[in-house]
């Protein structure tokens, strides 16, 4: 009874940690193209002459006035444009406020200045204080992310990644990194990443996975040890 007990166990915290939760930016669409997941707020920070229209009432509205941001469904981007990866990226796709990843206005004023927020809501099994970004790309400056509403720190980049985010524009690079500080709870949680852009090819690609906290991994190999000093006695006797 003792061995089928710790069997379990260790079956269920192997299934949690194996099970992270994970998830991809662009992988779930409805028929217009609209990521049933993720949601994109797109704010004007700066005044320019020209008046902006997108396919969407609810970004041009944001887009037209000055500090505003409106949320609306984000859009799976199906015109890759030039120097962005190939997609799909380990099942993820890059979205943006439109289909081409832009914004449109009369004189295509590239001196604009909009902040994109990209939420999603997800659950946890457990609570957790960082996260795993397997890939991670943007166009134009990264700006942060935040769980929950607080923000999170930038650790373990891989190496040879030059200007990395929040220094830097490096949009050509695919970043992997952990993310730390998240406030993470069991249950229901929303992640949020910041960028700015010109209002032509803004937009992310994400791969992202919860990192069960040490206790976590510290129980599962209490279950696994467990098993492994009962199957020794057995053999003993």
């Amino acid at each position: 009874m003792r061995m089928f007990r710790s069997l379990v166990l260790a079956s269920a915290l192997l299934g949690s940690t194996a099970g992270a939760q994970s998830f991809s930016t662009g992988a779930s669409i409805d028929g217009l193209g609209f990521d049933n997941d993720w949601t994109v707020c797109v704010r004007r920070i700066t005044p320019d002459a020209g008046i902006f229209t997108t396919s969407n009432p609810a970004v041009t509205a944001s887009c037209n006035l000055t500090g505003a941001g409106v949320s609306t469904k984000a859009m799976r981007v199906t015109a890759t444009p030039n120097g962005w990866a190939v997609v799909p990226v380990n099942g993820a796709y890059y979205i943006s406020a439109e289909a081409d990843a832009s914004l449109y206005n009369s004189l295509r004023d590239e001196n604009a200045n909009f902040e994109y927020t990209f939420y999603r809501t997800f659950s946890s099994a457990n609570a957790f204080s960082s996260l795993w970004l397997r890939n991670f790309a943007f166009d134009n400056t990264f700006l942060g992310w935040s769980v929950n509403g607080s923000a999170l720190s930038l650790s373990g980049l891989t190496p040879n990644i030059n200007n990395p985010p929040p220094f830097g524009t490096n949009w050509l690079n695919m970043y992997e990194l952990n993310i730390n500080g998240a406030a993470g709870v069991a249950g229901s949680n929303t992640l949020a990443i910041r960028v700015t852009g010109n209002g032509l090819t803004d937009g992310i690609l994400a791969n992202t996975s919860v990192v069960p906290e040490p206790s976590t991994y510290a129980l599962m190999a209490a279950g696994l040890a467990g098993l492994v000093a009962i199957k020794r006695r057995r053999r003993a006797a």
